[in-house]
């Protein structure tokens, strides 16, 4: 149960680091933290989806392609991503157990998480609008 909450803290913490990030203006030396956190938030969700959602992996390079694009400023685009892809590892085996353990409460969450994931890769690919 305790390990559940956590995987749902932490897409949550995640969701909301990403909303926040985009919301806030900040200064420049802080865009660079926040682009650089999104990139590895936006890592974390494929990773996720690729497991759990069934989305092929060139589906997942072409996101990775359009948050290229999208995230300016990114310190070194491949360093964060690979950073967010390995942080899901940890709760990719937290899923699996659940899986094994709860086949029916696995697939009620899953269920959930990725069709919450389909809609924030959606808006996370979408330029900022310039004020």
């Amino acid at each position: 149960m305790v390990k559940r909450q956590y995987v749902y803290r932490r897409l949550f913490l995640a969701t909301c680091t990403l909303l926040l990030s985009l919301a806030a203006g900040r200064p420049a030396f802080a865009d660079q933290d926040i682009a650089n956190a999104n990139v590895e938030t936006a890592a974390e969700r494929a990773h996720f989806a690729h497991d759990f959602c069934g989305v092929a992996p060139e589906r997942i390079t072409a996101y990775k392609e359009r948050i290229r694009q999208v995230q300016h400023g990114v310190s070194d685009f491949e360093q964060h991503w690979q950073a967010g892809w390995r942080r899901m590892d940890d709760e990719s085996t937290q899923m699996s157990q659940l899986r094994e353990g709860d086949p029916a409460e696995f697939a009620a969450r899953v269920k959930s998480d990725c069709g919450r994931l389909k809609w924030m890769a959606q808006n996370a690919v979408r330029p900022r609008s310039s004020k």
